[in-house]
């Protein structure tokens, strides 16, 4: 990794994004980190953190997960992850930074477990937790719950319904 590239989830020389899919400890890798740095969505779930925790548990002897191996491969079906994609690039094009420690982890895995059909059935949780992580970070001065609650459903919806087809 560049000294001029800080990534926040490399930490104590093993990959946070890695691990939390791997379920096991992923030690950086330079030229992984290069081309996660580079992907459409940096610094995330993405293919490269999807194909360097399948490794690791292949490496290590665990059946690697089958949603992982097709994450590494450029399908993303599983509702959570795609999501967390489309928020992301929504951030990055804004030029905000994601918030730490704002609970995504457990909707991600909510969504993941409901799939594309569960998570439409649960739209209007889904966007009333965005809301709710909006009103926390630095853009609570554009969540207003009239407005901005019926534009985080619709876009949610919309994405769910393109990955469905």
């Amino acid at each position: 990794m560049s000294s001029t590239m800080k990534c926040p989830h490399a930490q104590h020389g093993i990959c946070q994004i890695a691990t939390r899919l791997a379920n096991r400890p992923v030690p950086l890798d330079l030229k992984a980190c290069s081309a996660c740095a580079n992907d459409l969505v940096p610094m995330s779930v993405n293919r490269v953190t999807a194909a360097i925790a399948a490794h690791s548990q292949r490496k290590s002897g665990i059946p690697v997960d089958p949603d992982l191996r097709q994450m590494a491969l450029g399908i993303y079906h599983l509702a959570g992850w795609m999501i967390e994609r489309k928020i992301r690039k929504w951030l990055k094009f804004l030029r905000i930074d994601a918030p730490q420690g704002c609970g995504c982890d457990a909707w991600i895995a909510k969504m993941n477990a409901w799939g594309v059909d569960g998570s439409l059935e649960n739209l209007d949780e889904i966007a009333g937790a965005l809301y709710v992580n909006l009103q926390t970070t630095y853009l609570y001065a554009i969540a207003f719950s009239g407005i901005t609650k019926p534009i985080i459903r619709g876009a949610i919806r919309k994405w769910l319904l393109n990955a469905r087809s």
